[in-house]
């Protein structure tokens, strides 16, 4: 979905952030009809698209440099990043153009709980969007690592009995925030086909929960299940939301989903930012 959210069009001044092998860009230019783009960290994969795209007849301009730290050129009509970040980026927000967008992944860490925002910045200056809940997403940056699965805890666990029985995961809107609301907290997978619902924190908490709500478990110094109840609330109280305003000003970039449902990126304890 992102040139669609981008609404790019012939003319627009476009480049792309973490490009790789070209291929959104190369799009790109067939739409716009002028030179793209692509900013690669990778000096190979930015050589290797340069060549491929130049064969192809296509106007990519690849340039090989951090994406995060700055972009060549600009203002940027449009701009494209295809790796996941916490929040968007400030060098981003200040090299796009009036009457611009940008599209990027928004992600806390957590796989599977992706978000997509979409920035535009508006004629009197102020920069504003939406966050959508999306079922796929683009990978973290270069060298930012999933949350990690630690193990699981000796001890007993701590039991309550007919909880939330834990929403369906097209139920996009409460995960995403969950994501942000409670920042270091994922949801583990095991490889064993087991339909429990596993969370697990980076200080160790972690939380079993049975499908139908008939059984919560917790270990470590936090019931995660509890927590999650208490953002399903807050989620519910909002009219369930899978759509959030997204408003980027004095440095801040704030969600807002509804009354009582907020927060900003990358999270409360702005704790693992790459930007």
């Amino acid at each position: 979905m992102t040139l669609q959210d981008l609404r790019l069009e012939e003319g627009h001044c476009f480049v792309e952030v973490g490009a790789g092998t070209g291929i959104l860009s190369a799009a790109a230019a067939l739409i716009t009809r002028r030179q793209v783009t692509g900013v690669e960290i990778d000096p190979d994969l930015a050589r290797a698209a340069a060549v491929r795209t130049a064969q192809a007849g296509i106007d990519v301009r690849m340039v090989a440099r951090d994406g995060l730290r700055g972009l060549p050129d600009g203002p940027w009509d449009r701009i494209a990043g295809s790796f996941a970040v916490p929040a968007i980026p400030k060098p981003w927000l200040r090299q796009l153009a009036v009457g611009g967008a940008l599209t990027c992944t928004i992600s806390t860490g957590a796989p599977g709980w992706h978000a997509t925002a979409v920035i535009e910045h508006n004629p009197d200056g102020t920069l504003g969007g939406r966050l959508r809940a999306d079922t796929l997403g683009h990978v973290l940056a270069r060298g930012v690592p999933w949350l990690p699965v630690p193990e699981q805890p000796d001890g007993v666990s701590r039991q309550r009995s007919w909880v939330l029985a834990p929403p369906d995961f097209r139920e996009r809107g409460f995960w995403v925030a969950l994501a942000h609301l409670l920042p270091g907290v994922r949801r583990h997978w095991p490889t064993e086909p087991d339909p429990t619902v596993v969370l697990v924190g980076e200080d160790g908490s972690r939380a079993h929960v049975a499908p139908d709500g008939s059984l919560a478990e917790a270990w470590g110094p936090r019931d995660l299940w509890a927590e999650a109840e208490k953002v399903h609330t807050r989620w519910s109280a909002a009219e369930c939301p899978t759509t959030f305003d997204l408003d980027c000003r004095d440095e801040r970039q704030v969600v807002d989903g509804g009354t009582g449902l907020t927060w900003h990126l990358p999270g409360r304890d702005e704790g693992r930012s790459v930007c």
